[in-house]
């Protein structure tokens, strides 16, 4: 069971439906509402001229004396009409429905993009409202051909290596990056802004740095805030993995030739809001952007929203827009965000980079009683290089290597002042990181490894430390960290170098390759929301404000998002813009490559984490086959669609012959199997039982170049535990006797009959019904003949309730009993 808040206004709901908690914020801030109106208002307006509809609206307002502040008009009558508002009261909000053309009311709520994963964590207008920015045509930025080939580990895993190295780098192709802004003073972004040569051609700002909404061409964002939360950084980050050319960590985005416009929707706090969004969407397109890249999220989870209506409308247009699936992987499944599950939009799980990258130092040891000195070079990971002059002795925070309280409590009077040393400290599982650090910067600790334990993914222990500390920190592996403990412990004087760093790439042999445990799930509650495929977000490096430190290694379907859109722009510079976008999508889902549940398993992880699965650009571009549709959704077992038809292409010039297989996914349960809808938190686990039956009709087919032929696949659903509420999944593969026409096509269903399933929680908690009423001070009402002041919003009765499933409406009625 989740609770729930009620977003979308209906006339026929006659109580306020919101938690007490909500309602209490509500009554310090003003009130922002998405107002939408009819598809029929608009008709016969010219496109981006649609004012009489707007000025009528605030006529209206103004006549019924409701406050509010504009915040922006939707106008261009190809898209959504509508106004962005904020009330002075919420209790106006059913006042707007009096307005004839108004169809729907969206309350909206701010919030940082769910999309970047925070490092605090446990170790694991325009609209068409707002001036034109300046549209110049610029050539493809000069970027020469690398003096070697590309080996940067994200490119190798998704096969743009391969394009690059036969000189294709996304020239001239417009991606419009909506995001937090780009500092593109930095040098991988030619250090220029709007002219020739320069990597960010132009753009918009919806925001100010203090976070109100204020208009400018200017999308560089300045702040001043460089603490391990800060997220203003973001966009640069983004635009990073699309289109840096860095000469200092030798790195290039996915399409370093592609022209990038930043629409700044973030202030310096990360904060942003569904219509400021929806703005930047209309924005870029009016623009003429080839591709949309987003990386922020929004709780909603269906079509209906403002936002994803407005996304859906670009790609009719014919504008692929691709957005982060999101970073809550850690709330389980059926837990949708907007606007990803716009109509056409492709949205983007998370993939672990192989990768990891650091420095090597000196590790010198020896015996009190003898003056021969070992050297051993060793490497440390870190986003930067540990700066130190001269060699310092280690201090080892704990006695027992691999103590699992290592760090965890303040450390005693006895210590002693730790900036004479390099402080070694091991993984701690009673504790997180950021509490270690916390500890040891208490006994004035600067210098700080760290050794992770053997199971675990190495965390960058530098990402835990507030910019601008006085404190620099790597990791290092276990065998170093523990060797060096015991060298200590033996009485050896050790002592560490880190006077000549030079860069060193390791593998990630714990998680590369297999998916971000933080990527969020499908389906929604309409059995969709399938992801269409992941790109590489998880421990990327990419670039960052010049002030901030230039540089950063994070985590996050904010970051394999742009890879995804920087993977599109390749291939549009290399075959054209005749693909509509969802035949775009199509080809990056079945070219795409399943991914592995784990790394000591075969079985493939669940689809509704990963779509399609890791793309690969290189078979994108290079493959001879197409097949429709791009995703089988056999929704629930009372909406079966157990029969489905595929319609394969040969765009090849020689003949292929197909053979139809079955390749099953784990089954991923949502709920507990306690039949009392408890949720299960993510990461979820994926099993090899509950699997779909599979037949095909013909098994086997060969097709001549540029025909075309169906097949019918016929599923048949699972006999799964309802209380356990299943998704099962895996692939439908076309194997080809040409390796570059083989395809995958992904499935997704959902094991139990949803109308059995009761909306409303009625079961009662801690002596509480779930669902209840609660007077002004948040106490439950549990007897009759009480007497409430209704007058103004202060003494309203509240409503908190809870859901066993999503619901795109909720009506409660007063009656008299």
């Amino acid at each position: 069971m989740r609770l729930q808040t009620f977003g979308l206004w209906a006339a026929s709901v006659v109580l306020l439906l919101t938690s007490a908690q909500a309602a209490a914020n509500r009554r310090k801030i003003e009130t922002v509402v998405i107002v939408s109106f009819r598809s029929d208002q608009g008709k016969g307006q010219s496109a981006q001229n649609d004012e009489t509809l707007h000025n009528g609206f605030e006529k209206y307002l103004n006549g019924r004396n409701i406050t509010y502040k504009p915040r922006f008009r939707f106008k261009d009558v190809r898209m959504p009409l509508g106004s962005s508002l904020a009330l002075s009261s919420e209790n106006d909000v059913p006042k707007l429905y009096g307005y004839a053309a108004v169809e729907q009311v969206e309350i909206i709520q701010g919030g940082p993009s769910s999309a970047f994963e925070k490092r605090v964590r446990k170790q694991s207008t325009s609209s068409s409202s707002a001036p034109s920015a300046h549209r110049a045509h610029f050539p493809p930025r000069a970027v020469s051909a690398p003096a070697q080939t590309d080996t940067y580990g994200p490119h190798v895993m998704v096969g743009a290596d391969k394009l690059h190295n036969e000189g294709s780098f996304g020239a001239g192709i417009k991606v419009g990056v909506i995001d937090t802004g780009i500092d593109y003073t930095h040098p991988a972004f030619g250090n220029c802004y709007g002219k020739p040569g320069c990597t960010v051609v132009g753009g918009y700002s919806f925001v100010s740095d203090n976070n109100t909404i204020a208009l400018s061409t200017d999308p560089r964002p300045d702040c001043d805030d460089y603490g391990i939360e800060s997220s203003w950084g973001h966009g640069t980050h983004v635009a990073g993995v699309i289109g840096a050319h860095d000469n200092v960590r030798n790195f290039t985005g996915m399409a370093p030739q592609a022209l990038i416009s930043a629409y700044r929707i973030a202030s310096c706090t990360g904060i942003s809001a569904p219509d400021i969004a929806a703005a930047a969407i209309v924005k870029a397109y009016q623009d003429g952007m080839d591709i949309i890249s987003m990386s922020f999220s929004f709780a909603s989870g269906w079509q209906q929203a403002f936002v994803a209506r407005i996304v859906s409308s670009v790609v009719s247009l014919g504008t692929p827009v691709v957005l982060s699936m999101g970073n809550s992987g850690e709330t389980g499944m059926f837990d949708p965000t907007s606007p990803t599950l716009a109509k056409g939009a492709y949205s983007v799980a998370s993939v672990q980079n192989k990768d990891l990258y650091g420095y090597t130092f000196a590790i010198k040891s020896s015996k009190s009683s003898d003056s021969k000195v070992n050297t051993t070079v060793s490497s440390y990971l870190s986003t930067n290089p540990i700066k130190m002059t001269s060699s310092l002795p280690v201090y080892v925070s704990s006695k027992k290597v691999n103590n699992p309280n290592d760090g965890c409590d303040e450390y005693p009077d006895s210590t002693p002042n730790l900036a004479k040393y390099v402080t070694l400290i091991g993984a701690a599982k009673n504790c997180r990181l950021n509490t270690q650090i916390f500890n040891l910067q208490a006994k004035g600790a600067k210098y700080v490894l760290y050794y992770s334990d053997t199971s675990s993914e190495l965390v960058y222990a530098d990402q835990f430390v507030e910019r601008g500390d006085d404190m620099q920190a790597g990791t290092i592996s276990n065998a170093d960290g523990v060797r060096i403990a015991k060298l200590a412990a033996a009485g050896n004087k050790v002592t560490f170098d880190f006077s000549a760093p030079k860069s060193v790439v390791l593998q990630n042999t714990v998680t590369g390759g297999l998916m971000g445990t933080y990527s969020q799930y499908s389906p929604s509650w309409t059995a969709g929301g399938l992801p269409g495929a992941a790109g590489v977000g998880g421990l990327v490096l990419s670039t960052w404000p010049v002030k901030a430190g230039s540089y950063e290694i994070l985590s996050g379907t904010s970051f394999s998002t742009p890879m995804v859109a920087g993977a599109m722009a390749l291939y549009r510079s290399i075959k054209g813009k005749s693909e509509t976008p969802e035949q775009l999508n199509a080809i990056f889902t079945t070219t795409a490559k399943p991914v592995p549940y784990s790394k000591n398993s075969t079985l493939l992880n669940t689809v509704a984490q990963t779509g399609g699965g890791l793309i690969d650009v290189y078979r994108a571009v290079k493959s001879t086959t197409r097949v429709w549709p791009y995703q089988l959704l056999l929704n629930d077992t009372h909406n079966f669609n157990g029969s489905q038809k595929l319609t394969i292409s040969n765009i090849g010039t020689q003949s292929q012959t197909f053979t139809l297989g079955h390749l099953p996914a784990g089954t991923a349960y949502s709920q507990d199997g306690s039949g009392k809808d408890i949720y299960l938190e993510g990461p979820i686990a994926n099993v090899a039982q509950d699997q779909a039956g599979v037949r095909f009709s013909p098994a086997s087919v060969t097709i001549a170049p540029g025909r075309s032929q169906d097949v019918q696949v016929v599923f048949t659903a699972p006999n799964a535990d309802p209380k356990k509420l299943a998704v099962y999944s895996g692939y439908v593969q076309l194997k080809s006797n040409q390796d570059l026409g083989t395809l995958t096509v992904p499935y997704m269903g959902v094991a139990v009959d949803f109308s059995t399933i009761k909306t409303i929680n009625m079961t009662v908690a801690d002596g509480q019904r779930q669902t209840r009423l609660v007077d002004p001070s948040g106490k439950a009402l549990t007897s009759d003949n009480n007497t409430y002041n209704l007058k103004g919003f202060e003494g309203q009765l509240q409503l908190v309730w809870g859901l066993n499933v999503g619901s795109q409406q909720a009506v409660f009625s007063l009656v008299k009993a």
